[in-house]
């Protein structure tokens, strides 16, 4: 396999991302209208959107990483790198919702953002604080551990060692509910099964259908189990519940819908020139629109709407501010070189 991925691939990588971006506004609007049996339905099997997106991470990642020397010095800069590239947009969007709240209160409530100084302190250092920044973090750890699980990927016993130590950890995840507590500091270890067989499927090491075969019956399992042959075991259908770590239960569901979404994502349906644009546009700027939504979800809240309207609303308007944005962005990028 080439180290560097083709355009076709990148475009695949794309459709994944967008996928994934909408989903997480889609999850993040519905919890607001849960009253009834289809929203409820939908915004709980919308939940794997992260397995996506730490799939298509591994997939920008694993060219840089393959072309890199593993020494200590590079390693450093490595991490340094990639945490700052994901901790100073998190810091600019603590800055813009806190300054939105302070001057126009009437229209921004915090959206779960409290001014309060312990709050803020939780929020900045990603021990707590503000509910969604564990993704942040989430990907910061998959940013400092991909270079070791690349290497355990190369080999193929730490492969199957890996797997099933991390394995054993999301069963007995579903035993250990009081993991709750310190699903921030030991979350990377079930997601680095997921990181790993990532890897393991971009190098064409493993196929993605048998991941996904796994996953299935991994999931059905789970399901078809009477109660009494796993007492103790944590067997709520809420996804939710099972995602803070994530234990078994959540991470086959996620892997078999994400596969199933990356199969779905070679389609030529993706390939019409009047999706490409906005695809490409959503992929790119993901992560500062998973920012812009929660400000845009808080001001939604204030108008009573339907949870469609709301769904198209906060879509129509972070996309446009997040095109605002990155006119913005280049213009001034391209006075400053001129200068």
């Amino acid at each position: 396999m080439q180290n560097q991925p083709t355009r076709e691939r990148m475009y695949a990588i794309d459709v994944l991302r967008a996928i994934a971006t909408i989903l997480i506004i889609v999850t993040h609007v519905f919890q607001y209208h849960l009253g009834g049996f289809l929203n409820t339905f939908i915004w709980n099997y919308v939940h794997f959107a992260v397995v996506l997106f730490v799939f298509c991470s591994v997939s920008v990642l694993l060219p840089s990483v393959q072309k890199m020397k593993l020494d200590a010095t590079n390693l450093f800069i490595w991490c340094r790198k990639r945490f700052l590239r994901l901790i100073k947009p998190f810091y600019i969007y603590l800055c813009a919702h806190a300054l939105l709240i302070l001057a126009l209160p009437s229209i921004f409530d915090g959206n779960g953002l409290k001014l309060t100084p312990q709050f803020l302190i939780d929020s900045l250092t990603l021990t707590g604080g503000i509910n969604f920044n564990w993704l942040v973090l989430l990907f910061i750890e998959i940013a400092l551990v991909f270079p070791f699980i690349y290497k355990i990927s190369q080999r193929k016993a730490w492969s199957v060692g890996w797997v099933i130590v991390s394995f054993c950890f999301i069963i007995a995840t579903l035993f250990l509910p009081d993991l709750n507590s310190l699903s921030r500091p030991i979350m990377i270890i079930g997601w680095s099964l997921i990181v790993l067989l990532s890897i393991l499927i971009v190098q064409n090491k493993i196929r993605a259908f048998h991941v996904f075969l796994g996953a299935f019956i991994a999931f059905t399992l789970l399901l078809l189990t009477p109660a009494s042959l796993l007492p103790g075991a944590n067997l709520s259908i809420r996804l939710i519940d099972h995602k803070y770590p994530p234990d078994i239960y959540y991470l086959s569901y996620a892997t078999m819908m994400s596969m199933a979404v990356y199969f779905l994502g070679k389609a030529k349906f993706w390939e019409q020139s009047w999706l490409k644009t906005g695809i490409s546009f959503i992929s790119k700027h993901s992560y500062e629109i998973f920012f812009i939504h929660y400000i845009v979800l808080d001001a939604s809240l204030r108008l009573s709407l339907g949870v469609w309207s709301q769904l198209l609303f906060v879509l129509l308007v972070t996309m446009g501010v997040t095109y605002a944005i990155s006119k913005m962005v280049r213009f001034f990028a391209t006075l400053r070189m001129t200068q």
